[in-house]
Parts: structure tokens; C-alpha cells; sequence
């Protein structure tokens, strides 16, 4: 079992015992966490980043931890969530493997780590856990709460089961549950780990790893956090130096993406426990907003007390297509939130988020900037669709039930 913690990472210590959503019961966890900025006088500059399935808390560089941060670009002073203005708290998520509890932590019962053992985990617990650190630290309410990918997810079940904790919402890349096809995507990553010889039913080690799994397992999600005009725009046909890949013992590879995955496949599987992987993939897949709303998520959506919200999806992500986040968004505005809603044409697909920040950056300042200048949103906004996306966003069945009851208008475009 593994883990891997930041040197700057702070803990919360959880309730003692930590009821899960699946009926666990976890003894002595803890949330790792770190902050950036300064808290003001009020405490009202407090920004919450929930992450995806794989970060630390280390968002970006500061005076204790100097290196770059996985967010680098988008977190730190001057950058669109400033942190010259901004007092960002960052959450590993429980179940993790980088500083807050998960399998590859120690059962304080048994002395050894919880490895398979660890009960079932829920997107509902990391947001439970996350509230929970965020009170801990002395705020009783935050100016915004960000998510992206399973942060946007976390960000959403946050909202819904603390009303009032947060003002605004930033989602990113997320839904209010998987479609199929990605639950079907991360059900055979699981299979590809489980599969591997070296699993052992869970009980590795450093010894006995299920590297060759875990690199498969790994690969295909590169392949989909990414668009295929990406991958083609990227590596086309452009092949690789088989003589030289011959000399360093590699396995036979022909193409410059194939040689692309691997390397990034091994850099990961050395950081990340495969248990951590699992319990944290399955909660992505058994997550729906809709179960705090008997089932209906466009009902749990209404009833989320926000003042405003800026939703933004990517056209070429297939993991989480952006009529999930128009979902999101409509569902929103149709219980009086002000919504921004914007659909960006990067071809960076899932990882736009990570790998294209400057589709980002602007719209994610503006949002900041007005909730800074404390201004409510009186219009919501759509970018980068087409008119005939936007007409058909009209005709939806969701817009004719939404004019009916004479909500808010829906998203249209200027």
C-alpha cells in the first residue's frame, strides 16, 4: 500500500466515527488539506477546490511548498482564482492515497492498512468530509466552492446536503451522475487492475504490485480524458526510434503515441495506490445527485440554494459531454439561480480543464471578479455554441416546462 503526501499538507481530523453514505464507519480518519492566501477579517474570501479523482491539496506553489502545484497555471496570485484576493482551501478527497484517509492508510483497529478491506466510499462522503474541514478551519460560509470532473460531482452533492455553506459555484467537466458509456470506461479500468496476477485480491506490495494492471488500466484513461482530434492533431502517424527503444529493454512499440502513453502510464502507477483508484472510481460511478431528490436529479438541481453559478463544459470531451454541464446548468436557472453557462470548443476534451487553460482562465476570472464586487448575475450567458445549439436549447422539452411554470429564462446566447 502507498501513499504520498505533499510536505506543506495540513489534516482535519474527522468525526470520530466517520459514518459513510454505504453504511461504513471509519475510526480516527482524517482530511488532508492545504491553504493559500490569507482568511480576511469577515471570513468571507474563503474559495473551497474540490478536486478530480487523482490530485493532492498542493493547488499551486507557496512560500511552504515552492513547487508548482497541479493547477499551477489557474491558482496563485495575479492568476484567475487569485489568491491575492482569494483565501483558496484545497482538499485531498477521502478515499485518496496523498494525505487524507483511504486504503492505503493504517486500520487503527488492526494495525495494518485497510487496503480492500476499506468500506465503500461515496462522492456524498467526500463532500461530507470536505464540509466538515472547511467548518473545522473557522468558516462558517464560503464566498465560492470549485469543482472539476469528480470535484464537480463533490462540488454539486456539497451544496445539496449543506445548504448555505456556499454563495457560489464554479463547476467544471462535471455531471449530476456518469453516463454508461463512462461507467462501462472505468469498469474496465477496474477489471484491468483486478485482473493482474499481482493484485493478490487487493494485498500487494511493494514487492508484489499489479504494475502491469495499473499501467493498462491507466492508459485507457489517457486515451479518454482526451479528445481523438486531439491525439491526431498531437502524434498524427509520427513514429517512434524502434532502435533506440530496442536498446533501453522497452517493449516493442512503433508509434509516438503509443511510447506517449507508457511513459505517462509509468509516471502515474508509481504515485497512486491501485485500492485508492478503485474505491475512488466506483464512488464516481455509483454517485447521483438525483438520490437527494427520490431520484431526480433535475428536481435536486432546483432545489440548490446558490446566488449564482458558472457551469463550463468542453464540446469534445466524450467522458463527461458537455449536455451534462447544459444539464447542470438549466437545472440550476430553473430554481432562481443566475447561471453562466459556457460551452468551450477546445479539442483537450475531458482534461481541457488541466491541459487548455487559457479557454479557462477568462471566464473564470469574470465569474471571481463579480463575486467579488459582490454583483448578482442579472442574465445568464452562454459562449462558444452554436446558433443552432442555442435554438435547440430553447426547444428543449426542459426550456417549454421551465416557461410553463414560468421560471427564470432559459440560457441564451449574446
Amino acid at each position: 500500500m502507498m501513499e504520498f503526501i505533499p510536505p506543506a499538507t495540513h489534516f482535519v481530523a474527522l468525526p470520530d466515527p466517520f459514518t459513510l453514505k454505504r453504511g461504513g464507519r471509519l475510526t480516527g480518519a482524517r482530511l488532508a488539506y492545504e491553504t493559500v492566501g490569507q482568511l480576511n477579517a469577515d471570513r468571507s474570501n474563503a474559495l473551497l477546490i474540490l478536486t478530480g479523482l487523482s490530485p493532492d491539496a498542493h493547488v499551486c506553489s507557496h512560500n511552504d511548498h515552492p513547487a508548482p502545484g497541479w493547477w499551477e497555471g489557474m491558482v496563485g496570485p495575479g492568476r484567475p482564482v487569485d489568491t491575492g484576493r482569494w483565501f483558496v482551501v484545497c482538499v485531498n478527497s477521502l478515499g485518496s492515497c496523498k494525505g487524507s484517509t483511504g486504503p492505503a492508510s493504517l486500520n487503527p483497529v488492526t494495525g495494518r492498512p485497510y487496503g480492500p478491506d476499506f468500506p465503500a466510499l461515496s462522492v456524498e462522503d467526500l463532500a461530507d468530509a470536505a464540509a466538515y474541514a472547511v467548518r473545522a478551519l473557522g468558516i462558517e460560509q464560503l464566498a465560492a466552492v470549485l469543482g472539476a470532473s469528480m470535484g464537480g460531482m463533490t462540488a454539486l452533492s456539497l451544496v445539496a446536503r449543506h445548504p448555505g455553506l456556499a454563495r457560489h459555484l464554479i463547476h467544471l467537466s462535471g455531471a449530476v451522475h456518469a453516463q454508461p458509456l463512462a461507467i462501462a470506461l472505468r469498469a474496465l479500468q477496474r477489471e484491468l487492475i483486478q485482473s493482474d496476477p499481482d493484485w493478490q485480491g487487493g494485498h500487494y506490495d511493494g514487492q508484489r504490485f499489479p504494475l502491469n494492471g495499473m499501467v493498462a488500466a491507466r492508459k485507457l484513461g489517457l486515451i479518454t480524458y482526451r479528445s481523438g482530434e486531439e491525439w491526431a492533431a498531437r502524434f498524427g502517424r509520427e513514429r517512434l526510434d524502434t532502435a533506440m527503444l530496442a536498446a533501453t529493454g522497452a517493449p516493442a512499440m512503433d508509434f509516438a503515441v503509443e511510447g506517449y502513453l507508457a511513459c505517462q502510464a509509468h509516471r502515474f502507477v508509481r504515485s497512486f495506490d491501485p485500492n485508492a483508484y478503485l474505491a475512488l472510481s466506483r464512488a464516481i460511478d455509483t454517485f447521483d445527485l438525483g438520490d437527494e431528490a427520490g431520484g431526480n436529479a433535475d428536481v435536486a438541481l432546483r432545489r440548490l440554494r446558490l446566488e449564482s453559478a458558472l457551469v463550463i463544459g468542453v464540446k469534445s470531451d466524450f467522458l463527461f459531454p458537455v449536455s451534462q454541464q447544459r444539464q447542470v446548468a438549466e437545472g440550476l436557472q430553473a430554481g432562481g439561480v443566475a447561471v453562466t453557462f459556457h460551452a468551450l470548443d477546445s479539442l483537450a476534451g475531458h482534461d481541457a480543464f488541466l491541459a487548455d487553460l487559457a479557454a479557462f482562465e477568462a471566464p473564470i476570472r469574470a465569474f471571481l471578479d463579480e463575486v467579488q464586487a459582490g454583483q448578482s448575475h442579472v442574465f445568464a450567458q452562454i459562449s462558444a455554441v452554436s446558433v443552432n445549439e442555442a435554438q435547440a436549447l430553447k426547444s428543449s422539452g426542459q426550456a417549454a416546462a421551465a416557461a410553463a411554470a414560468a421560471e427564470p429564462p432559459m440560457l441564451t446566447p449574446v
